[in-house]
């Protein structure tokens, strides 16, 4: 045995040796054939043009597809053996009458077998189709586009000539409709999916990175899918579907049987928001992740899973805390009726239990659903609560424990309820607020009302008592009976209570000083202004400051009579500004306010009073809706003053009205209130030394308040006018009477002047012109010399001034002198007090006489005589009101020498036989008179006059004018 073992052992490395030669050789054997596979595979392309198979491709596609289809450039390639198609096309159903075709693909790769492509046959055994765009569309019956896709259709004749010929099927697959078409593996990389639907009668939305894998897809057999959406975000943005289903029901869509598991990572709202096109979600951000296990069958799908939500922002609102949800859902596709079998929600650490069924077919939905929770923590529901913009601020923060037992029945904007909710040792805290608490808050909730059980909220040393309920809260009339009670409560503390409450009209006001009140209210809720009240109550020492107001309104004493829809402020003592006030006050719908007013006032500054109300910024008007639970939308701050909503009437008296430079003393007038606009009227009052009466109204709805006078003025200082008015002081005296209207406004420079505007009448009796000797500078221009006085006294002067911007024009300016008459026309400016005025100056004949009558100097150069033996002066006036400038009317003059009109002291006052100032200064000006008309004939023609007109001015001015040699005759 032992020689036989070593014999063998010397034979073992020949026999190695051996085996190795073999190995070597296998190896090499393998590798030259792999290596030629390589190459032949690698020379395909070379040898084979795939173009020759265009049209077998195109065949079977539409073959199997029954849609017509269009192929671009071809080529061939390998590792996976494919064909690569450019540009592919695969119309639409004709029924469906899109202008777009089904399919859009960029690259379409189709795998097909190796050994019929060798002998020129092709076999599709997997498409993959790149970068696609893909239309689904939904017809008004239900019907989606691509279940007709391997089914026989009549393709339309114009569908046929535009996409490609119709498809030549075999005549196995034209007896089957739905025979034809199976596919390995269809799979669809980055593509884009736009979904019509046309029985809801929603836009087309568009989404967009979908991968898609379709295995063993074939008629009447099941088949698997892989769905992936990749949504636009920070995180991993990936919301997967896979399962299997089938076979598809053709008929009816939603009949096919699916078994799968949907999951979301980390998909953000605001991704999804992009993805979805849905304007819902915009201001609403959260990262969801989560997985459920769908199973569809025969038209019904449940869903069993878990969702948890992070980060979660509702209407740009941090919640500030997790949200995470367990359920079991049923969804019958047909009907849209949701089974809610569970959903156990957590609010941070908050339990919420959800049963029943909500039905999203019609609109509103209808619900059923059971809600419970019981000894949870308020803080995260009433914050959740106050992001979607209900009940609360979303700057305060609620304490304390809730139960609930809720079932609600019937549409959801009209919920019927049933059940109790009940908070324990409530606080309500927040910016500004301070704490509110509430020991209990009991609510009992029927199909006919929601009512609560008495309870107290305080706030320091304030409780205030209340009770309410809300009766026909399903219907579109619900009806508020609520009462409140508080004994000397503190004003800043029930404002705290109110805002802790989430009262808009309460937000951004403070106070101090003491209320009671005894109130009861009942009424339709949606409409305040029907509410009737009935109570009493009394306000000491308060003072209020709110958003509509830059200083405080202090209500020194008032007692309250709440009665029908209004309260009675009786014996009021109040203040704002530098303005004290006493008298009554009902104020009726507190909603859009009605005042009767009767007050009288020490004083009223009009300036300080605009600074005093702010103007109106857009706001959000509180409104009321109804949910789950009843919840009120807060109103922001920045809501119309109560300026500008009220309306009203009454009387007021003022000691003194002050506007800019103008004092109104003793007023008294009837007062009308309408939104913003203040009408006194009738007014009578004291102003400049006289009597005023007639109206004023003031708009005080912009930034800048305007104002309208209509009145008559007797007695009155002409010179405290011009003062107050123009700024003008000393420079008219008289007794003025005038009938003005006038609007005007207070700009933010404060110069009144320039806003004026309208008519102004008026008279001023034994008066003096102070800064205008007016005898002295005619004696200068007419050189009869006079002595000064420094003034021009005047029984009377009358006329009317139309002012515009402050430029006030007058035609028919008149006076009567001690020694004649003065008429005049022209402008003075009020803003700068520049004079632009042409006078004719008649001196009576005594007068005339004695200062040498026609042997004056300037006589028939700047002074004329009339036939009745006065000097007549024309002149014009520049300067200013404070230093006016007289120089001769030198073409007045000329003209009344042409004209042969020269005036009489009777003539400019309007005596009898004469045309009064306005009539001479007209035909003056160039305006035809009556008694001139039936004399033209006798004037010299135009070209005469105008030569006599240069002749006479030439004379006035001392110089010569030369007589044009006329043309000789042509």
């Amino acid at each position: 045995m032992r020689m036989i073992t070593l014999g063998a052992m010397s034979e073992l490395p020949e026999a190695t040796t051996w085996i190795g030669d073999i190995m070597r050789k296998l190896l090499i054997a393998t590798g030259s054939v792999v290596a030629l596979f390589f190459i032949a595979m690698f020379s395909l392309p070379f040898f084979i043009d795939v173009n020759q198979y265009r049209g077998t491709i195109q065949t079977q596609l539409q073959t199997r597809l029954y849609r017509p289809v269009q192929l671009g450039r071809m080529s061939l390639g390998v590792f996976p053996l494919r064909v690569q198609v450019q540009a592919v096309n695969i119309g639409e159903d004709p029924r469906y009458r899109s202008k777009l075709p089904f399919a859009q693909v960029g690259q379409m790769d189709v795998s097909v077998k190796l050994l019929p492509l060798l002998s020129k046959n092709i076999e599709i055994k997997r498409l993959t189709l790149k970068r696609p765009t893909i239309e689904l569309i939904k017809d008004v019956t239900g019907v989606w586009n691509f279940s007709s896709i391997g089914q026989a259709t009549q393709i339309a004749p114009q569908q046929q000539g535009r996409n490609s010929a119709p498809p030549s099927a075999p005549a196995k697959a034209a007896t089957g409709g739905s025979g034809s078409f199976a596919l390995n593996e269809l799979r669809i990389a980055d593509g884009q999916i736009a979904i019509t639907d046309l029985q809801k009668r929603q836009p087309r939305a568009v989404y967009d990175h979908i991968d898609l894998t379709l295995k063993d897809y074939a008629p009447n057999q099941p088949f698997s899918i892989d769905l992936a959406a990749h949504l636009p975000g920070k995180g991993s943005e990936l919301l997967e579907l896979s399962g299997k289903g089938g076979p598809v029901n053709q008929a009816q869509i939603l009949m096919t049987p699916f078994d799968g598991k949907l999951e979301m990572k980390e998909v953000s709202l605001s991704g999804a928001q992009k993805f979805l096109n849905a304007a819902a979600l915009r201001g609403t951000d959260a990262s969801l992740s989560g997985s459920a296990d769908l199973t569809s069958s025969g038209g019904r799908m449940t869903s069993r899973g878990s969702l948890k939500i992070k980060d979660a922002v509702i209407r740009n609102t941090e919640v500030g805390y997790p949200i995470a949800a367990d359920f079991d859902l049923g969804d019958d596709l047909n009907g849209d009726a949701i089974q809610i079998n569970k959903c156990d929600v957590k609010l941070g650490s908050t339990p919420l239990s959800v049963k029943g069924t909500l039905n999203s077919r019609s609109t509103p939905a209808i619900a059923d659903l059971s809600v419970s929770t019981k000894d949870a923590s308020i803080e995260d529901a009433a914050r959740l609560a106050a992001a979607f913009g209900v009940a609360f601020s979303t700057s305060t923060t609620i304490g304390g424990k809730l139960t609930a037992n809720i079932h609600a029945q019937g549409p959801t904007d009209r919920l019927i309820m049933t059940g109790a909710v009940n908070g324990r040792d409530l606080e309500i805290k927040g910016k500004g607020i301070p704490s509110v608490r509430v020991p209990s808050l009991d609510l009992t909730m029927t199909p006919q009302d929601i009512r609560s059980a008495p309870f107290t909220a305080t706030s320091g040393a304030t409780s205030l008592a209340a009770q309410m309920s809300i009766a026909q809260y399903a219907t579109t009339s619900p009806t508020l009976d609520a009462t409140l009670k508080t004994i000397n409560g503190k004003v800043d503390e029930l404002l705290n209570i109110a805002n802790g409450f989430g009262v808009g009209a309460t937000e951004g006001m403070s106070g101090s000083g003491a209320i009671t009140l005894d109130v009861h209210a009942s009424g339709p809720l949606k409409n305040t202004s029907a509410l009737v009240f009935n109570g009493t109550g009394s306000m000491q020492n308060a003072s209020l400051r709110m958003p509509s107001l830059t200083q405080p309104l202090n209500v020194h004493n008032a007692r309250l009579q709440f009665t029908q829809n209004s309260v009675n402020l009786a014996n009021l003592s109040a203040s704002l500004g530098s303005t004290n006030a006493t008298g009554s006050v009902s104020i009726a719908n507190f909603e859009a306010p009605r005042l009767t007013l009767a007050l009288a006032a020490d004083k009223l500054v009009v300036g300080e009073l605009q600074k005093i109300i702010v103007p109106d910024k857009p706001a959000k008007k509180a409104e009321l809706s109804w949910d789950i639970l009843p919840v009120v939308h807060a109103a922001s701050a920045g809501q119309p003053g109560l300026f500008k909503t009220a309306t009203g009437t009454g009387t007021i008296t003022i000691g003194n009205l002050v506007y800019d430079r103008t004092n109104l003393t003793n007023v008294r007038s009837n007062i009308n209130l309408d939104h913003g606009v203040i009408q006194l009227n009738p007014l009578t009052a004291q102003v400049f030394g006289g009597q005023i009466n007639g109206s004023i109204t003031a708009d005080m709805r912009q930034d800048i308040s305007s104002f309208a006078v209509n009145a008559k003025l007797t007695g009155a200082d002409v010179n405290q006018l011009l003062t107050s008015v123009a700024n003008t002081k000393d420079s008219v005296a008289g007794t003025l009477n005038a009938t003005l209207n006038q609007t005007l406004s207070l700009p933010p420079s404060g110069d009144v002047t320039q806003t004026l505007n309208g008519p102004f009448a008026f008279t001023v009796s034994n008066g003096k012109l102070t800064k205008l000797d007016l005898l002295n500078e005619l004696g200068k221009i007419a050189k009869f010399g006079e002595s000064a006085k420094g003034y021009t006294a005047f029984s009377n002067m009358s006329g009317t001034f139309d002012i515009r911007n402050g430029v006030a024009t007058t035609h028919d300016l008149k006076a009567a002198l001690d020694v004649g008459s003065m008429a005049g026309s022209g402008t003075i400016n009020l803003v700068n007090q520049a004079l632009s005025l042409r006078l004719t100056t008649v001196l009576n004949k005594s007068f005339s006489q004695s200062v040498g009558g026609t042997g004056i100097g300037g006589y028939m150069n700047t002074a004329l005589a009339n036939k009745n033996g006065e000097l007549v002066l024309p002149v014009m006036i520049g300067g200013n009101m404070g230093r006016p400038v007289v120089t001769p009317d030198l073409q007045t003059i000329a003209q009344m020498k042409l004209d042969n009109l020269i005036p009489s002291v009777g003539g400019l006052l309007g005596g009898k036989g004469g045309t009064g100032a306005s009539g001479i200064l007209g035909t003056l000006m160039g305006g035809a008179q009556p008694q001139q008309q039936t004399q033209q004939a006798k004037k010299p023609a135009p070209n005469q006059q105008q030569q006599q007109v240069q002749d006479l001015l030439g004379n006035l001015l001392g110089g010569k004018t030369q007589k044009k040699t006329p043309p000789p005759p042509k």
